[in-house]
């Protein structure tokens, strides 16, 4: 059943329904707006009243959720966005007396934590998912170290938008009084069969999404799909720095090196591609350039990854290549082609060195597998050409974006 007028509210306020299952309710535009008053608050009914109810939505309805109105002894999945009145405390009580909940997602409720510096534990043994949606950094924190959930298999964290500048993830999300998620978030970092992180700079705005998962598709996939989510808004490169360097912590606990796909856009600085690439195997990379009016041309990143280190290559097991240009730019064009140059075309080899190996001790950078370029007009043939001559034996092709 899906309630979306105060009348029928107040119908099923004063009756018992035993065979309800599912409730949703949907607040109008002034309710999600913050116009009601707090004289206008709804008050659930006991959940006695519906002893097989299992979903329960509320959605930018300002309801009165302190016990004893809302006592969810048999729903096991609870979702509240936009109830912009509850506080932390509230829905702590509300919890507390929800042992069976197998899923709990929060959007933009509550936004501030509590003023109580000691809150006890909330134990959710059977909480499967957990998802913050546009919460602040220390909210989902709050959370993460409150609720123990030892079976959760499903985690997405998306950051409030705009986060203020100085509240990064380094220092604000998996701090030290969380350590008991420690072993949930370690084996959800080893799951899903698809490991993906994007950076994308929108100008001037950032996104930093990693994105493990299930779903075969488009790599974003969807919520429903996902084993760990995080998906952050940032202000400053600095800011994708610490969160990687952060992240790189949380791979490295007590996990081997897993492989993942880095897909970049807008990007002209790559320091923060090394911290992640010392920590992860980075299999497949795709760089989408975006159309900056300020932006450096040739991209550093490509200029980088045509030069090797006194040890190894950046990227040094990418097995497949993508780059998406956003309109004709032969600089980017050429600087592709040089760097796959510099790393897949003819080497000198050392006398008496059987290995190919190059002259500085550095290992080659593992074969490409598989390159996708994007469909940009004239220089598209020029460029699939190009590349096949440079890397014969892998599978180059062409994409329309």
């Amino acid at each position: 059943m899906e309630v979306m007028l105060e009348p029928m509210f107040v119908g099923l306020h004063s009756t018992s329904v035993p065979h309800l299952e599912a409730l949703i309710l949907r607040g109008s535009a002034s309710q999600r707006a913050g116009s009601s008053t707090e004289s206008e608050l709804l008050q659930l009914p006991g959940m006695t009243a519906f002893p097989r109810l299992r979903p329960l939505e509320i959605d930018g309805v300002p309801c009165e959720l302190s016990p004893p109105g809302l006592l969810l002894n048999n729903v096991l999945s609870l979702n509240l966005v936009d109830v912009l009145n509850i506080t932390t405390e509230e829905l702590l009580g509300v919890l507390h007396n929800s042992p069976f909940l197998e899923r709990l997602e929060l959007g933009r409720s509550p936004t501030a934590c509590p003023s109580e510096t000691i809150v006890a534990p909330i134990h959710l043994p059977r909480l499967m998912a957990l998802h913050l949606i546009f919460m602040p950094i220390p909210v989902s924190n709050f959370f993460l170290k409150t609720v123990h959930a030892p079976k959760c298999s499903e985690l997405v964290i998306v950051s409030q938008f705009p986060e203020s500048p100085d509240d990064v993830v380094k220092g604000c999300l998996f701090t030290s009084d969380t350590q008991h998620f420690n072993p949930v978030l370690q084996t959800l970092l080893t799951r899903g069969r698809h490991k993906d992180i994007e950076v994308t700079n929108f100008f001037p705005k950032m996104q930093f999404l990693l994105n493990f998962h299930d779903r075969d598709g488009d790599y974003n996939g969807l919520l429903d799909h996902g084993v760990v989510r995080l998906d952050f808004k940032f202000h400053s490169v600095q800011q994708i720095e610490q969160t990687v360097h952060w992240l790189a912590h949380c791979l490295g606990l007590d996990t081997p090196k897993i492989s993942i796909r880095l897909f970049v856009g807008g990007f002209d600085e790559a320091r923060w591609m090394d911290i992640l690439d010392s920590r992860t195997t980075i299999t497949h990379f795709a760089f989408y350039t975006l159309p900056h009016l300020y932006a450096i041309r040739p991209s550093p990143i490509l200029t980088h990854m045509a030069q090797p280190t006194l040890s190894r290559w950046p990227l040094h097991e990418m097995e497949e290549f993508i780059f998406g240009v956003a309109d004709d730019d032969e600089l980017q064009d050429e600087a592709v082609l040089k760097m796959l140059r510099e790393r897949y075309g003819p080497r000198d080899v050392n006398p008496g060195d059987s290995s190919g190996g190059p002259s500085n001790g550095t290992s080659y950078p593992n074969p490409l597998r598989r390159i996708r370029l994007a469909v940009d007009g004239r220089t598209s043939s020029y460029m699939l050409n190009e590349v096949r001559k440079i890397l014969p034996e892998a599978t180059a092709s062409l994409f329309l974006e």
